[in-house]
């Protein structure tokens, strides 16, 4: 199943950039985010994981009302499994991210885009905090790629300034015995050039 996945996200992914020739100008910038994750498994009570992210986007105009938005960008995430008193124990790790979104013109400065993401995650740490000592390992059990859903709202601040939420549900499960789900959601600022 995990094989299936991964296989349908590359060709998602090479799809939507082999559609990026619209007409209009194609417009290049960056974007910074602050995110909140939850995995959802069956055994724990889950507690809510920070991260932040950065990285490029890109505006492919397709249509008058469609556009296309790729992105490359690097984030860090900590996803808590258990966090009671004084035990703690969950992820943290880096990861590559590739969202590509079709974002549709709304009404004055308004957007919406749904799409899909492929994540990379790389130097995963499992951590377990008890008693105030902590210990590290490598997390063995990691997914090597996440997949997806995405929906954002967007708003224009200015003509190059844009405002974003996004919410995203992962396709894929975050461990190899496929356990586990990750939500997650991101307020942004996006500056195109």
């Amino acid at each position: 199943m995990n094989k299936m996945v991964k296989i349908i996200a590359i060709v998602a992914l090479t799809a939507a950039f082999s559609l990026a020739q619209g007409d209009g100008d194609l417009k290049f910038g960056v974007r910074a985010g602050f995110n909140l994750h939850q995995i959802e498994y069956d055994v724990f009570d889950l507690t809510i994981g920070m991260g932040f992210g950065a990285g490029l986007t890109a505006s492919i105009p397709l249509t008058n009302t469609l556009v296309l938005n790729p992105e490359l960008g690097f984030s860090y995430k900590k996803l808590p499994f258990i966090d009671e008193d004084e035990y703690e124990m969950g992820i943290t790790e880096f990861a590559i991210n590739i969202p590509v979104l079709f974002q549709y013109e709304l009404s004055g400065p308004h957007s919406g885009a749904l799409g899909v993401q492929l994540d990379i995650p790389f130097s995963s740490e499992a951590y377990i905090k008890s008693d105030g000592q902590e210990e590290t390992m490598k997390a063995e059990n990691r997914a090597a790629l996440d997949f997806s859903f995405v929906a954002r709202y967007g708003y224009m601040l200015s003509q190059n300034i844009r405002f974003d939420i996004r919410a995203a549900r992962a396709l894929t499960s975050v461990d190899k015995d496929n356990k586990g789900i990750v939500y997650s959601q991101s307020v942004g600022m996006s500056y195109i050039f």
